[in-house]
């Protein structure tokens, strides 16, 4: 449970944090031009692609190392009974959308909230 926690923890933090440190970007944007709508699409779409590879690369490494485990000593994932756990699968995948959603919409709401001239001015 812990160690959900922390990598919720982590994996909200690192999406924000890069959303926040291109606040210079995302102002040159926003000047010249970039509508509203495009400006939030851009860091969900990178926050989706980065949590779609990292579920991706998990999932495939977890039953990867789960099938590896079982068939040590001769046996067979199907001779030990064993079964992926599809609902834990299901509630890790809504677990990491969820952490998307609310990392992305926190950087988002930091981002507006800071004035056009003073995030052109940090560099």
């Amino acid at each position: 449970m812990y160690v959900t926690a922390v990598g919720v923890a982590s994996a909200f933090n690192s999406s924000a944090a890069s959303v926040l440190l291109r606040a210079h970007d995302f102002a040159v944007l926003r000047s010249v031009g970039m509508s509203e709508r495009d400006l939030r699409r851009m860091p969900a779409l990178e926050c989706t692609r980065t949590a779609a590879w990292g579920l991706a690369l998990g999932l495939a490494a977890a039953l990867a190392l789960g099938a590896w485990i079982g068939t040590q000593g001769g046996l067979t994932m199907r001779s030990l009974g064993l079964e992926v756990p599809w609902a834990h699968v299901v509630g890790a995948v809504a677990l990491v959308a969820l952490a998307l959603l609310a990392s992305c919409a926190h950087a988002l709401r930091r981002l507006r909230a800071a004035p056009l001239i003073d995030a052109l001015r940090t560099e």
